[in-house]
């Protein structure tokens, strides 16, 4: 990339009404994300319950995590937190987590104790960024690289659970996965995604 990576993300916060929504800058693509993450983490959801739900762990790409199922806290007010109800029940993703570690003064209200910010040691999943990928068998879709992609849907092909764990372990860079996915991250492929919100341009456009 021949952009620092924030003042990419100041151009792209120009285009996303998702992010102006809740107030917090685009944080861009899942690859940019997983230095930070507390945990990233492979599994399968299987309950929900007001804004948070359940998942049942498949593999911890990273952190450590004993517990087999672990509690994901989303959207409550205008915390910038993803909507619970985009994960329905037996789907598989892979998530980029923040683990929590203090409750805010008034974070928690006994008499609605399923709509929170959450618990200790539980997880909270931010919505300002691809912070989640769809995992379907052994590979995972979402946006992985593409700095211009603010609605977290790659135009890709899907990409081995492998690569991800390689590419957060140091042992793959951002060009073996773009190689395994033809996931497009230039400028002409963010002008032909707008075309076709705006339904202009032709199939030789693709």
């Amino acid at each position: 990339m021949t952009l620092p990576k924030k003042i990419i993300a100041l151009a792209i916060l120009l285009f996303s009404s998702n992010v102006l929504a809740c107030g917090c800058e685009w944080q861009g693509p899942f690859s940019w994300l997983t230095d930070d993450a507390d945990a990233v983490v492979l599994g399968m959801v299987v309950s929900h319950k007001g804004n948070s739900f359940d998942i049942e762990v498949e593999r911890m790409l990273k952190g450590k995590e004993f517990r087999q199922t672990v509690r994901i806290w989303g959207h409550q007010k205008d915390d910038c937190r993803a909507e619970v109800e985009n994960f329905a029940t037996q789907t598989r993703w892979v998530f980029a987590l923040d683990q929590i570690e203090e409750i805010p003064a008034g974070g928690f209200d006994p008499s609605t104790p399923n709509l929170s910010y959450g618990r200790v040691n539980d997880y909270s999943l931010p919505k300002c960024g691809a912070y989640w990928l769809k995992a379907e068998d052994n590979k995972v879709r979402g946006n992985i690289t593409s700095i211009f992609d603010w609605e977290y849907e790659g135009d890709m092909t899907p990409v081995s659970i492998e690569t991800i764990q390689n590419f957060i372990d140091g042992r793959a860079s951002y060009a073996d996965i773009i190689a395994e996915s033809n996931e497009v991250t230039s400028g002409d492929a963010m002008m032909r995604k707008s075309k076709k919100q705006i339904g202009i341009g032709s199939e030789w456009d693709h």
